[in-house]
């Protein structure tokens, strides 16, 4: 179900026009909430993570590059 997820989610991304690094971050994200939550990422509310960590991921993106 993981790749399937971020096979979408690279072809959002790539919709998007969104960096590398984000979708990084965006991996990130999701693997860590699949490794530490257990039971609580399931198929129905996997999709759900995928764009909450995407847009997660643009925001920390956006504020460090702004920065910069």
């Amino acid at each position: 179900m993981r790749t399937v997820l971020l096979r979408w989610l690279l072809q959002v991304g790539k919709k998007f026009q969104l960096q590398q690094e984000t979708m990084h971050i965006c991996i990130q994200i999701i693997d860590f909430m699949i490794i530490h939550s257990g039971p609580a990422v399931n198929k129905h509310n996997l999709q759900l993570l995928g764009v909450a960590s995407l847009f997660v991921a643009s925001k920390y993106h956006e504020i460090h590059t702004w920065e910069a």
